[in-house]
This record gives C-alpha cells, sequence and structure tokens, in this order.
C-alpha cells in the first residue's frame, strides 16, 4: 500500500507532502520533504507502487492518547543527541504519522505537554506562535 498525505500548515500552498509505503512488516518507506508537493507526490507513488513488490497489508489501528503519546516519547529518546542540545519541529515526527494517526496539532500539545512534564527531555525555546510546523522545542541530551 502507498500512500500520499500532507502535514498541515496554516498556509496550504506550502503544505509538504510524503509518500509512505506500508507494504513491508516492521517497516515504512518514507520520501518526501517540505519541497514535495501533491502532484509530485502522487507521480513519486504511482511509480514506486509499479515496482514495489511488497504484500498488501491493512492500516495499523489507530491507538488511544497514552499509547500515542508513549510512541513520541519513545521516538524522541532515540532522537536525543549525546550532548548538549538539538531544535525540533514536529517534523521530525512526519515519518511517525502513519502509526501515531494524529494531526500536527496535537502533536505540537503533546511537545507542549512533554515540555513541562519531562523537563529533562524537551524544553520549549520560545512562546509558541500558534504554528503546529515551528521549531519551538529542545531535545536535551
Amino acid at each position: 500500500m502507498v500512500l500520499v498525505y500532507a502535514m498541515a500548515t496554516p498556509h496550504p500552498q506550502y503544505e509538504p507532502h510524503f509518500v509512505a509505503c506500508w507494504g513491508r512488516p516492521g517497516q515504512t518507506l518514507l520520501f518526501g520533504g517540505s519541497v514535495l508537493d501533491e502532484l509530485t507526490a502522487a507521480q513519486i507513488a504511482i511509480r514506486h507502487a509499479a515496482n514495489c513488490h511488497a504484500g498488501p497489508r491493512p492500516l495499523p489501528v489507530r491507538p488511544d492518547d497514552t499509547t500515542a503519546r508513549a510512541m513520541v516519547v519513545e521516538r524522541l529518546r532515540a532522537l536525543r543527541p549525546t550532548t548538549g542540545s538539538r531544535q525540533i519541529s514536529i517534523g521530525v515526527l512526519r515519518g511517525d504519522l502513519l502509526h501515531i494517526q494524529r494531526s500536527p496539532k496535537w502533536l505540537y500539545e503533546t511537545l507542549q505537554h512533554l515540555s513541562h512534564a519531562e523537563p529533562e527531555l524537551v524544553r520549549m525555546r520560545r512562546a509558541p506562535r500558534g504554528y503546529p510546523g515551528a521549531p519551538d522545542f529542545e531535545l536535551l541530551a
């Protein structure tokens, strides 16, 4: 299964699009980024689907909020720098969106919550601007 999806932004003309191949167990191939528009993403999906030999699989079951939050924390711990800190945005979780199945707003609010609940892991860098894609967080070593 090859999916095309976008990460919502306040400016639809700048929505980054992604292509995910969900056909291989334990692996999701991801193509995309800030410059991939919907047409290009669709073309990549069609080309990939024509040559992909992965078997069909259903979409993962949408996890409950507690499980989804745990998935976010697990990913952040994996991305944690060994020294210093690392500026991040919710874009670092784009590869996990298929599994988490939550909106960018939910991810942003979760990072805000974690900055208070787990300040040794993540902190807010400045006051939020109300835009989920803003790099307003910092992962700590």
